[in-house]
């Protein structure tokens, strides 16, 4: 009986009250670091990992594909790549 009210008197005869409880607290503690982070993110200035490959998709693709006519082959590179041009056209204009 005698642990009973002392436990009885911590509990409920403190001077102190506070307003916040402990979950209140908790989510406070949890929430100051997470806006702080998302305050000072730097990361939407930053190019992310889809624009740079897309800039490099588009730094190697030709900008418009037009059939040329009299080709200037000098070497079995440039032949690979004018088949591979009309290749290309020939898909475009079956699929678009």
């Amino acid at each position: 009986m005698h642990k009973l009210l002392i436990l009885f008197s911590i509990l409920f005869f403190n001077e102190k009250a506070y307003s916040l409880n402990i979950f209140e607290l908790t989510a406070i503690g949890t929430a100051i670091p997470l806006l702080y982070d998302q305050y000072f993110d730097n990361s939407l200035k930053e190019e992310n990992m889809y624009q740079k490959s897309n800039k490099i998709i588009n730094k190697h693709t030709p900008k418009k594909i037009t059939p040329d006519l009299n080709p200037k082959i000098h070497s079995t590179s440039d032949l690979i790549y004018y088949l591979e041009m009309i290749e290309e056209i020939n898909f475009y204009n079956k699929n678009y």
